[in-house]
Order: structure tokens, then sequence, then C-alpha cells
């Protein structure tokens, strides 16, 4: 069962009692009617898999109210001042891109999404 394997690529989910098998499952099937198995070809469990466990990290998120991808309260620091002293950076996993896309970036599930869709469906060529 894909579910199990699931669990054990990703044991944050491994919680029977947190995570149910039904509700792991529903997630699942859910995760792959958004994917096309003839496109994802042998990536495509690995696909469903990493899809499911980012849907449900952003469930969990949601239902306990948290406001960011690490917990209540967490936010992205792009400076820092103190003093007269100032410094800026970038932020890792900025957004870009879609917000449909954005929202990948919030779980590293959805990293991992990334990353295999990116090995699939490849990325733009510049002529």
């Amino acid at each position: 069962m894909s579910v199990t394997k699931l669990r054990i690529l990703y044991p944050e989910f491994a919680d029977l009692t947190a995570y149910p098998d039904a509700v792991a499952d529903i997630f699942y099937q859910e995760a792959q009617k958004e994917l096309c198995r003839d496109t994802w070809a042998t990536f495509f469990e690995r696909g469903t898999m990493a899809l499911a466990a980012h849907l449900m990290a952003v469930a969990k998120r949601s239902a306990s109210g948290a406001n960011s991808a690490f917990g209540a309260g967490v936010a992205n620091v792009n400076s820092i001042k103190t003093g007269d002293e100032q410094v800026a950076f970038a932020a890792v996993g900025a957004a870009t891109g879609s917000p449909h896309e954005t929202s990948f970036r919030t779980t590293p599930y959805g990293l991992e999404y990334i990353r295999l869709a990116e090995r699939i469906l490849g990325h733009p060529i510049m002529v």
C-alpha cells in the first residue's frame, strides 16, 4: 500500500492517531487525481506521496491556526537592524512564480514535489 510507503518516506505522518490510515489514504487518492500517470511515469508514486504529504501538512497547519510553514509566530526575516547598523539579505525560497507554485515552497514535501516535477517536465529553455 502506498500510504505505508508514504509513512516510511515521510516519518512525520507515521503517527496513526494524528494521521489515521483513512485520512492518509484520502489525501493520497486526492493527490493521485492531480498527476498524470503517463507523464509522471516511474515518478508517479513518489510525486503522489510528496503531494499528499504536502497537502496533509498544509491541512494540519491550517487546522492548528499556524500562520507560517513552520508554526505560529514564525515569519520570514529579511533584514536585521541594531542601532545604526542594518543588514539585509534575500529570503531563501522567496515567493516567485504563481501563488500555486509558491504554496509548494511552504513545506519540505512541496519542495520535493517541485524537484520531481522539474525532473519530469524539465526546465524552460532560453533560445
